[in-house]
Parts: C-alpha cells; structure tokens; sequence
C-alpha cells in the first residue's frame, strides 16, 4: 500500500469517528430575566413641565418600551452597543407634561445572562422647562431609577 493511500485512509476513518462524537455542549442559555424600568414619582416646581426624558441600562437588552405619552416620539439607541439608551420627548409645547402628571414610561429589560455580566442598574434623565430649580439647563438627573422584576428566574 502506499505510503498517500494510508494517509488518506487513516483521514477517513478519523474523520468518521469524530462525526460519530456528539457535538460539544453550547453555552446553555437560561429563561430570561425580565425587568421594568421606570422614573420615580419626581415633583417638578410649579409653572416647570416635562419635555422629555433619556434612560440608560447597563447589564441588560431593551425588550419592549410602553405607556408613552400621546404625541411623543422615542427612539432606541445603542451607541455603544454595552449601554442602549432610550430618549424621546413631545412634538410641540402642548405636549409636555405639567405639574401633577408623571412621566410613566415602562422600559422592559432582558437581564444580560452571560457569565460575568456587569449587574442590571439604568439612570435616567429628565427634560424639563427653563424654570424648573433643580438645574438652571433643564435637566434633572434621576439617579435611582425604579427597576422591577417582572418575569424570569430570580436574580443572582
């Protein structure tokens, strides 16, 4: 026998007992973990109005984004891709919310599962009218956002 018909008969035979080999285990993916995302009751001075708001989550995917106000628009940003930020605002003046009214909107936020994810924490940010004294541009910082566990196994 020669010495290339060995080879590629020993190539066959190899490569038959590694496809009889069951395949290697993926990384298991357990169920999600979901959580709700929302801005606390914050009270605006009176006369201010809330134009618009911006939340960022880190440890976690943006699933689903609802209870936006009417005639708002939002966007969904992932810029850089480890800490989606959600943002929108109304489209006119009338839009805005006044006095009393709170901003409820829901962000949904799959938990990210891998190993060594940084912990699920957001932070938001409010726009709101000239006159509000909690700063002189407008925005109120809301650094305790309310984050919920809706669905999923529980946290680690």
């Amino acid at each position: 026998m020669r010495r290339s018909t060995f080879f590629f008969l020993a190539w066959i035979v190899g490569g038959a007992a590694t496809a009889a080999q069951p395949p290697a285990t993926p990384l298991s993916h357990p169920e999600p973990e979901l959580y709700e995302v929302t801005f606390p009751v914050v009270s605006i001075p009176k006369g201010a109005r809330i134009l618009g708001f911006s939340i960022e989550v880190r440890g976690g995917w943006v699933v689903s984004i609802s209870a936006i106000p009417k005639n708002w628009s939002v966007s969904l940003s992932m810029d850089p891709p480890c800490c989606p930020r959600v943002s929108g605002g109304g489209h006119h003046g009338a839009d805005a919310l006044t006095e009393g009214e709170h901003l409820q909107i829901k962000v949904v936020v799959e938990r990210w599962w891998f190993p060594d994810a940084p912990t699920l924490s957001a932070s938001g940010v409010l726009q709101a009218t000239p006159e509000s004294e909690a700063s002189k541009s407008g925005a109120v910082p809301v650094s305790k956002m309310v984050i919920t566990r809706v669905s999923g196994r529980a946290p680690r």
